[in-house]
């Protein structure tokens, strides 16, 4: 794939959207200031020259000392008025380019978040998340990547540039036809030399990167099964296959960058050289002034380090690119992703479509699934007879068919989902309608009527117990007033005492709601109108 067709790509399309998507109004005052900012920093560094050269040649030609110093003046003026802009794109110019990232990213996270599925009993393992947050971290350096090369270096050169051939074009004449051609194949040379192997590579040290950030995150989050199992060894292992893999795709990706590299370097050289030696011996047979010769050694850095710079700006932008490619993968992958569902032997379990009812049924009829409304079932069963297999193919196709009452249809397993912060933080999760008061009132029940001990809401979420994570889970939840819940052994982690008042608690508080309970337990508290039963036949 040409560097032409590779931004011609879906991917480059598809992230160009993306990040235009987080360019709001005010945002996009900001960009047009900080194209300013580029624009005039650029034109100034680049014209400064100019007025060296008129000074040099009034120095050789003995014009008034007032002029060259006037010139020299100019020079100065421009050449650092120039450098102090440049110097305020660090406060004005990448701050932008860090908002516009960020929000990228958040439109990916928001994308991820709102994919209907099922993270599994007890969620998502450390290695799955550490491959998603490395996707996540590349999303950020990709984009940045990108908005950098093209903001910082592609335009900066644009500028350059053409001041450079109209410089070149009026002083030295002629010779701005072999700049061009000369700065054509250097950038020609940047953009296509080895360049496909190097994208190649790059996709799979990205991938290797990926894969030992994920046995990494691995071995940290699991130091039970490395100290009291002795796995330590286990894990070392894979890890350091992981690492020596990836270290080694590396290798072979900065191998070729090197190569382009020094190519790059030789043929530079070589220009310099013909470019030089015309410059001060010109086939019409005049010496150049001492003032043309000045620019066109001042203007050759000008041409073939800004190209060589934008070359390189490509290939960065190419190599964003792939690190966006790789979280547009894992949006499809989610996608995509089904569950494996295993139901238990009876047929009766199996269905291909399922609906809600107003009435109180609960049945499978000619493979048709109907939930009622108001109805509580107890799924009970050995382990492993497809209880909770079941239960999340219920709670992927109600999301799908809930669309907008997504947010009234719950699923709580045994390991809650927690967020940095306090207790009502976490209950709350910045729901207006959930206010201060009435997260205390019910939280205080743990310690009013259940009889444990009291908790203050602005606690850290960190120093609960696991049976009060629970409660949390379960708080957060009811006080939402969800039309169907899931509890998937969502109280496992209380005594039996607990259980049952929690229990008791949640039929008082969303009497309306349909509930599938799953226990081990015997919930003898409540009476169920459904028993659905996965023993073994």
């Amino acid at each position: 794939m040409s560097v032409f067709e590779f931004f011609d790509s879906g991917v480059a399309r598809r992230s160009l959207s993306d990040l235009l998507e987080g360019v709001d109004s005010q945002l996009s005052r900001r960009l047009i200031k900080a194209f300013l900012i580029i624009f005039c920093s650029s034109a100034l560094l680049s014209a400064a020259p100019l007025l060296m050269a008129r000074a040099i040649n009034s120095l050789s030609e003995n014009s008034p000392l007032s002029t060259t110093l006037t010139c020299a003046s100019l020079y100065i003026g421009l050449r650092f008025s120039g450098q102090m802009l440049v110097d305020l794109r660090w406060k004005l110019v990448n701050p932008i380019l860090y908002q516009i990232s960020y929000t990228f990213c958040s439109i990916f996270a928001s994308r991820i978040s709102r994919i209907p599925r099922h993270e599994g009993r007890n969620g998502d393992s450390a290695g799955w998340i550490a491959e998603q947050a490395a996707a996540m971290s590349k999303l950020e350096v990709g984009s940045i990547g990108i908005l950098h090369g093209f903001l910082s270096v592609i335009i900066p050169t644009s500028i350059e540039l053409l001041i450079a051939c109209i410089a070149i074009g009026i002083v030295i004449g002629p010779l701005v036809a072999a700049y061009m051609i000369v700065g054509g194949i250097i950038f020609m040379i940047g953009i296509s030399f080895k360049r496909n192997k190097e994208l190649s590579l790059a996709r799979i040290a990205n991938q290797a990167d990926n894969t030992a950030s994920s046995f990494l995150s691995e071995y940290i989050s699991n130091p039970t099964l490395a100290r009291v199992f002795n796995a330590a060894p286990f894990l070392e292992d894979r890890l350091s296959a992981a690492v020596a893999n990836s270290v080694e795709s590396h290798q072979k990706f900065f191998s070729v960058k090197t190569e382009r590299g020094l190519y790059l370097s030789a043929i530079t050289l070589f220009i310099y050289t013909i470019v030089l030696s015309w410059g001060i011996y010109n086939p019409s047979g005049t010496a150049a002034t001492a003032g043309s010769f000045f620019l066109l050694l001042i203007y050759l850095d000008r041409v073939l380090n800004p190209l060589s710079n934008a070359s390189t700006a490509i290939n960065n932008i190419q190599n964003g690119l792939i690190a966006i490619e790789a979280g547009y993968e894992l949006i499809e992958k989610l996608k995509k992703e089904k569950l494996n569902v295993t139901f238990s032997p009876e047929r009766s379990k199996n269905w291909s479509s399922l609906s809600l009812s107003k009435s109180r049924v609960y049945h499978v009829s000619n493979e048709h699934l109907t939930i009622g409304a108001g109805v509580w079932i107890n799924v009970r069963g050995p382990s492993g007879t497809g209880k909770s297999t079941y239960l999340q193919r219920i709670y992927g196709e109600l999301q799908e068919l809930a669309g907008a009452s997504v947010t009234r249809i719950h699923y709580l397993n045994p390991t809650p989902p927690t967020i940095r912060g306090s207790i009502f933080e976490n209950i709350a999760l910045g729901d207006k309608s959930v206010d201060r008061e009435k997260v205390k009132f019910h939280w205080n029940i743990w310690a009013r009527e259940i009889g444990n001990s009291a908790i203050n809401i602005d606690e850290d979420v960190e120093q609960l117990s696991a049976g009060e994570l629970q409660f949390l889970a379960i708080s957060r939840c009811i006080l939402r007033n969800p039309f169907l819940v899931f509890f998937d052994e969502a109280t496992n982690s209380m005594d039996v005492r607990t259980e049952e008042k929690v229990w008791l608690l949640i039929k008082t508080t969303i009497p309306g709601a349909t509930v599938f309970a799953v226990s081990h337990r015997n919930l003898s508290v409540i009476d169920f109108d459904f028993l659905d039963d996965f023993s073994f036949p």
